[in-house]
């Protein structure tokens, strides 16, 4: 078991993130900021430029998955790396590849909030994204097409986005290349069994597609929002089937501010 503080190195995202050290990679500047928005509906939203990149009422925890490419489940900590919210503004230079950007998040927050984290992998219940009977409900997002649609993807993004809301890890296993939308829409409410067992009523009607999204065939998303797992078996041709134990490395943060250190 490692325990790393992030000071004068910072490490590699993704599934290599307790790997060897690798150079510091620093912003031009930043700003890391409490947000002054803590009641009410609360939007996160991230916005990245050639020069910038900014978010808006992130929550620690949120930012530390952005910056290390982890999944919700992945990060463990107290209580309010989940609740507490933070507005950061960092500058980059000119073409900054995705990796050093990472590498640069992972620098500023180790700085502002003294992260140290240790790794663990441990064995977690998890599922299995898997072609169902039904496929051709897929809409995909041709070649040539620049959707402003913010729920297009690939498969393997579709089982993050899900492994998000099951804060389960979810496996890609359909086989099927390409980016596709996704016009999915669940009750939150609904159990977390693929058997689709719901404990209480859902909510009265399912959101809207996303503004840009090709809007779903009639008949596709029901009058009642259903559970997630029928959701995708219902409006993307898809099922997700339990997959029992999967291995998957945790990082585990042991110490974090919750006050940033000063800008």
């Amino acid at each position: 078991m490692m325990v790393r503080k992030l000071s004068a190195w910072t490490f590699t995202a993704c599934t290599a993130f307790a790997q060897q050290p690798v150079p510091r990679v620093s912003c031009e500047a930043a700003s890391v900021k409490p947000s002054s928005q803590t009641q009410g509906l609360i939007v996160s939203s991230r916005k990245d430029n050639p020069r910038r990149i900014t978010y808006e009422n992130y929550s620690l925890k949120d930012l530390i998955r952005d910056a290390w490419g982890l999944r919700d489940f992945q990060v463990k900590g107290p209580y309010w790396l989940k609740s507490e919210r933070y507005n950061v503004i960092a500058t980059k230079p000119l073409k900054t590849t995705p990796e050093n950007e990472r590498l640069m998040m992972q620098a500023l927050l180790g700085d502002r909030f003294h992260l140290v984290f240790h790794t663990q992998k441990k064995e977690l219940p998890g599922y299995a994204l898997l072609p169902g009977k039904d496929t051709a409900k897929l809409i995909p997002v041709a070649a040539h097409e620049t959707p402003g649609c913010r729920s297009v993807g690939t498969m393997s993004d579709l089982a993050n986005m899900l492994s998000r809301q099951l804060d389960r890890p979810v496996e890609n296993k359909t086989g099927i290349a390409g980016t596709w939308y996704f016009t999915l829409a669940w009750s939150n409410s609904a159990a977390i069994q693929p058997d689709g067992t719901v404990p209480a009523p859902p909510p009265p009607s399912p959101p809207p597609v996303p503004r840009g999204c090709p809007a779903a065939s009639p008949g596709q998303i029901p009058s009642l929002a259903p559970s997630v797992f029928a959701a995708v078996k219902e409006q993307m041709g898809l099922r997700l089937a339990n997959a029992g134990n999967l291995l998957v490395e945790l990082m585990i943060i042991d110490r974090a501010e919750r006050v940033p250190e000063a800008n």
